[in-house]
């Protein structure tokens, strides 16, 4: 099998006049093997990177990759350290806490949405103080409009009534 490597990293198979990836070479390097199975390499890794371009945009669940591939790239993905729910639920209530107004109920259901087990989104949850978020939304809507407010972004009752008294 003679090969030839182009600008963006691919490899293209004289032989076959295929471009193909770096992973496939090197499986098949010096061995004499169809289309066919250089075909359908190529297609999981076709899928394989797509999944890594769509992971390295923003962090995705095992549920939202689940959807969009098969089982072959989700192992592989999965094995490799691409996902991990641990690490998106931190990151995703990380993010919500930093960059919204959502309160932790908000939080907790987007996740639970997500096939996030919700024993791990209590435990990361804790780590978060909202009761100044609380706070700052009933000093500048008053107490009746703020709770109301509070309510629709996700927030408990009970905490609410914890930071009105």
């Amino acid at each position: 099998m003679k090969y030839r490597k182009l600008k963006n990293g691919k490899y293209k198979i004289v032989d076959m006049n295929i471009i193909t990836y770096e992973e496939v070479v090197m499986k098949y390097f010096n061995q004499n093997v169809s289309m066919e199975t250089i075909l359908k390499e190529n297609e999981f890794y076709d899928e394989y990177y797509k999944c890594i371009r769509l992971i390295n945009k923003r962090l995705r669940s095992i549920k939202e990759i689940k959807k969009i591939t098969n089982s072959d790239v989700l192992d592989r993905l999965i094995t490799n350290g691409y996902l991990n729910d641990l690490r998106y639920a931190k990151a995703f209530i990380h993010d919500k806490y930093l960059l919204s107004n959502e309160g932790p109920l908000k939080i907790k259901y987007k996740l639970i949405s997500n096939d996030i087990d919700e024993l791990v989104i209590d435990e990361i949850l804790k780590e978060y103080d909202f009761s100044k978020k609380i706070k700052n939304t009933l000093l500048k809507y008053g107490i009746e409009d703020g709770t109301r407010k509070l309510l629709s972004r996700g927030y408990d009752l009970e905490d609410i009534k914890k930071e009105i008294q």
